[in-house]
């Protein structure tokens, strides 16, 4: 337990500092030796955490090819945030050719288990023709269940958006969100 709560302490010293300081250079190269450890050990909290570091990089240097490697396989045993992390590289072509196609498969693994920024990136992805086709409800319908946790920006987004689409196109999303929820997010 102390182990992992070292690792959380290191990547935030790392995500605040900027300067690239000795102290966040020791403090990664500590959380890297603790994480690796148990990512190898199979934790995909701990794969996903791993990718996260390697995506951040070294003195600014990110090392893509490392972070894929271990989001695919944190992604691979279903964890929610690695496979939004892939989708994430995948959309902006971070280490790979931007495939809005392979995005939406991981943000649509990390939706349909209720994780919320991968909601609010499906609805983007359906609102610019990204991957999808175009399609104004289906965008509105994937930010109506963003809103779900209430904390997120998603409410703001989701009320400007709906101020461009008629009321008839506003209660088909409703009604199709409606559905995906009680589908559990499957075949939305």
């Amino acid at each position: 337990m102390f182990r992992i709560v070292s690792v959380v302490f290191a990547l935030n010293v790392i995500s605040f500092d900027s300067q690239g300081s000795e102290m966040a250079k020791s403090q990664q190269f500590e959380a890297e030796t603790l994480l690796k450890e148990l990512a190898d050990l199979g934790d995909p909290e701990a794969q996903n955490n791993l990718g996260v570091l390697y995506q951040i990089g070294q003195s600014g240097r990110p090392n893509y090819s490392r972070a894929i490697f271990w989001y695919r396989k944190s992604a691979a045993k279903g964890f929610a945030k690695a496979q939004f992390n892939l989708g994430q590289l995948f959309k902006k072509g971070l280490g790979v050719p931007v495939d809005f196609l392979i995005a939406y498969k991981w943000f649509k693994k990390s939706a349909e288990q209720g994780f919320v920024p991968a909601k609010i990136n499906l609805a983007s992805m359906y609102r610019y023709g990204q991957g999808v086709r175009e399609n104004r409800v289906r965008a509105l319908m994937w930010y109506e269940l963003a809103t779900v946790d209430q904390r997120s920006n998603s409410l703001s987004i989701r009320d400007t958006y709906r101020e461009m689409l008629t009321s008839q196109e506003i209660k088909e999303a409703k009604r199709l969100a409606r559905a995906c929820s009680l589908r559990a997010f499957k075949s939305c």
